[in-house]
C-alpha cells in the first residue's frame, strides 16, 4: 500500500509528517489570528456606530 503514510514503511522522507503537521499548525494560526482580526473590526464598527 503506497502513499498511505501510516506504518507501511513507504516514506522517503522522516520529515513529512512533521512539516505536515507544521503546516497544519500554522494554518490554524493563521485563521485562528483572522478570526480574531474580523472580531475586532467588528467591536470597532459597533463602537463607532452608537451616539
Amino acid at each position: 500500500m503506497s502513499g498511505t503514510g501510516i506504518g507501511d514503511g513507504d516514506d522517503a522522507l522522516p520529515s513529512h509528517r512533521p512539516t505536515r503537521l507544521a503546516a497544519s499548525i500554522a494554518q490554524a494560526d493563521h485563521m485562528a489570528h483572522m478570526a480574531a482580526v474580523l472580531i475586532d473590526h467588528d467591536a470597532i464598527a459597533r463602537k463607532s456606530d452608537d451616539p
